[in-house]
């Protein structure tokens, strides 16, 4: 049997040629969001190849500045990190930034994204002010995007998350009470190759067992409010 990653890798393949001879863009979308993650777990070096090839190919059909470009800078910071380049990786998140920037302006929950890990990055550096400073605008920018459906604190939480579109992912609630498979928050939480971005909490530490199990069983009992 083949494994799962390598299949994802044919199918990205698969996208790119499709995407070569039609120019029809949204393939490889759809491609770089939800396979690339995948092909992850099974060969970083596979996954960072094809970003690069995915990238070479829409910076040859996109004229300029595109949303789809910063998406794949994006994932290449996340692939460099996840190899330990973090000074590629500052550079591929910043680039994907400042292009953010100027597609959306400052007010954009990608912006947040992108200062969120770019901060990630000065984190591991141990540029500590930087990625305190960093991480703060990125919450202020999703506070102002999102109102009070990013308030995560004590007492607003749970309205929250629970039964509430996640922003990512909008098709799936933050938390689905007693289903964890369609809940994105516990999904985010666990890594799973569906998600956008990466595993939270975003460039770790994550979660132990313990914790996550405790997770699952809550939204399994149906997500009380106790």
């Amino acid at each position: 049997e083949i494994p799962e990653h390598e299949r994802n890798i044919e199918g990205m393949r698969g996208a790119e040629f499709r995407l070569q001879r039609t120019g029809e863009i949204e393939l490889i979308d759809e491609r770089v969001g939800a396979l690339l993650p995948r092909a992850l777990l099974g060969a970083v070096g596979d996954a960072r190849r094809l970003s690069e090839e995915a990238l070479t190919t829409v910076r040859r059909s996109l004229d300029g500045d595109h949303a789809l470009t910063a998406g794949i800078l994006n994932t290449l910071g996340w692939l460099a990190f996840e190899e330990s380049r973090l000074e590629d990786a500052e550079r591929l998140h910043r680039e994907a930034l400042e292009m953010r920037i100027r597609l959306f302006g400052t007010e954009h929950a990608d912006v947040a994204e992108s200062l969120f890990q770019v901060g990630t990055v000065a984190l591991e550096l141990e540029r500590y002010d930087e990625a305190a400073r960093l991480f703060e605008r990125g919450y202020e920018i999703r506070r102002r995007v999102l109102g009070g459906r990013d308030d995560l604190t004590a007492g607003q939480a749970y309205s929250n998350i629970v039964n509430v579109p996640s922003t990512e992912q909008s098709n799936l609630d933050r938390i689905e009470p007693f289903d964890p498979s369609t809940s994105y928050l516990w999904l985010k939480v666990i890594g799973d190759p569906s998600i956008s971005g990466g595993r939270m909490p975003l460039g770790g530490p994550f979660l132990s067992e313990q914790l996550e199990d405790l997770l699952r069983s809550w939204i399994e009992a149906g997500a009380l409010d106790n």
